[in-house]
């Protein structure tokens, strides 16, 4: 389901993330859980785009760098997360959930008035 929606919407971070925000999980298991998610989105992600014939060598200057900011900025959020209390991680994750939302019924509604 994540993959297929993945490929029709794009982003589906935010139509997953609420279903993590449990009390029975640490903020932790949280974002572990909600990365494992995404991982499996996007590895099913890859064999639909070499089907359709996209080629990653050609991306590959744009790839590397992404993947090395990539491990870089978890690194960081793991640092970060274990600072934070739980009450002040919940409002931040909702946040970010919030403006995720915002920006796709935005880039919904400027695609459908073009």
């Amino acid at each position: 389901m994540v993959g297929m929606l993945g490929l029709l919407v794009g982003a589906t971070g935010p139509f997953l993330a609420p279903f993590f925000l449990r009390d029975d999980l640490k903020k932790e298991q949280i974002v572990a859980t909600k990365a494992a998610v995404q991982v499996t989105g996007h590895l099913i992600k890859i064999p639909a785009f070499l089907h359709l014939g996209f080629n990653y060598t050609e991306g590959i200057s744009f790839l590397l760098p992404m993947t090395i900011v990539t491990i870089l900025g978890t690194k960081l959020g793991v640092h970060l997360l274990g600072k934070i209390n739980v009450a002040l991680f919940k409002k931040l994750f909702k946040g970010a959930l919030l403006i995720a939302g915002f920006r796709l019924i935005y880039k919904v509604l400027a695609v459908l008035m073009n």
